[in-house]
């Protein structure tokens, strides 16, 4: 996308009309379009740096702010690092994608309990699970 857009301090400027390209989504991240689809700001930028993202993994914003896309703030991550680097923690509460996942091991095997885009609402979820399992369970 080198050929649409330049960087210039985590933003995306089109080269069309030298203007900075985008909108933020209700989750706080950056947006952007191109041939009629929607990409991941902060996707954009690494690849334009370091090419492609391996299989399994997924930029993470150092700085847990979503609208932050300098290249300085963003790094390869697993699903895993990406969710201990939030500032809302709760058990049994994951951040996949930009969705709220709820699940927990129990008994030795996973169960899931939903996908919420809202945090609060996946923490409720949690805790009323919390609840219903007792503690060895978990």
């Amino acid at each position: 996308m080198k050929n649409i857009f330049k960087y210039k301090d985590g933003n995306l400027i089109r080269l069309s009309n030298n203007k900075v390209a985008g909108s933020i989504r209700p989750d706080g991240y950056k947006n952007v379009s191109y041939k009629g689809k929607i990409y991941y700001q902060h996707r954009v930028i690494w690849e334009m740096h370091y090419g492609k993202i391996p299989d399994g993994l997924i930029i993470d914003h150092i700085n847990q702010n979503k609208g932050d896309n300098r290249i300085e703030n963003l790094r390869l991550a697993t699903y895993k690092t990406n969710a201990y680097n939030t500032k809302r923690k709760c058990l049994g509460v994951y951040n996949d994608r930009g969705y709220w996942k709820v699940g927990f091991t129990v008994m030795n095997k996973w169960k899931h309990y939903g996908m919420f885009s809202d945090y609060e609402e996946a923490v409720k979820t949690a805790k009323q699970i919390h609840k219903e399992l007792s503690v060895h369970d978990i």
